[in-house]
């Protein structure tokens, strides 16, 4: 019971945010456009969960954005192809979630910001947890997932947990920013 009267909070300004998002319909993130450099994307979300709010965000500014990865995809894997190398340099702004959770786009960011893309990490702004604090290890008391370290599944985040995506009320403060 405890866990659910934490995520209530998160939950509510969730459901908030989404009732006040001045799109018509249900956003769904989509793929960087092909074609001439007038129909590349302003924005681009590197994962499904920031292309959300920047979709309802763009729609609302009446712009256009595009999100690079799709549902299912892994974003410690995720590899670009040319034509959305293009894209993310022409994007006025590329929101990623940072803190190493896109590692196989880390050079392909890296480069793209080289070339004048202009990166925002969100993650960090949004009190990311650190790996093997209470509030980590608590999760996995209450069906979540805890790692005692940083390195799991072949990779390494680093001293914070990315997965701030898991957490509604990060979620609401990051679609705030």
């Amino acid at each position: 019971m405890r866990a659910s009267r934490v995520a209530l909070p998160g939950l509510i300004a969730s459901l908030a945010l989404l009732a006040t998002a001045c799109s018509s319909g249900a956003a769904t993130p989509s793929s960087p456009p092909e074609g001439s450099a007038a129909d590349a994307p302003l924005a681009i979300a590197t994962t499904t969960h920031w292309g959300l709010i920047l979709s309802d965000i763009s729609q609302c500014a009446g712009t256009t954005s595009a999100t690079l990865m799709g549902p299912g995809d892994d974003p410690h894997e995720f590899s670009t192809s040319s034509a959305e190398v293009a894209n993310l340099v022409k994007a006025k702004l590329v929101i990623t979630n940072g803190l190493g959770l896109e590692g196989g786009l880390r050079t392909t960011l890296a480069n793209a910001a080289k070339d004048g893309a202009h990166l925002v990490e969100m993650a960090p702004q949004l009190d990311p947890i650190p790996f093997g604090s209470a509030q980590h290890s608590d999760a996995a008391e209450h069906g979540g997932s805890a790692e005692p370290h940083s390195d799991h599944a072949g990779h390494d985040h680093g001293t914070t947990d990315p997965h701030v995506h898991m957490d509604a009320g990060r979620m609401a403060k990051g679609a705030a920013l």
